[in-house]
């Protein structure tokens, strides 16, 4: 089983805000269990966005030389 991570381990993995990672739980963009009130995410699921949304960046060309507009 994969550990189960609060919304805060989350945040701080992710590097991002305790908001954002509920934010995307509610949105249905970051998997998560409920048990009672507390929201929980598998690292796995945590991982797996880092991958998407890394290959998401790479195959849209976000790469771009740094310089002036041209």
């Amino acid at each position: 089983m994969d550990a189960l991570l609060s919304v805060q381990e989350a945040a701080e993995r992710l590097g991002v805000s305790f908001w954002t990672v509920y934010r995307m739980a509610r949105n249905g963009q970051l998997a998560s269990i409920r048990i009672g009130r507390r929201r929980l995410f598998a690292a796995e699921d945590l991982e797996e966005l880092i991958r998407t949304t890394r290959r998401a960046g790479t195959d849209a060309g976000t790469t771009r030389k740094s310089g002036g507009d041209g």
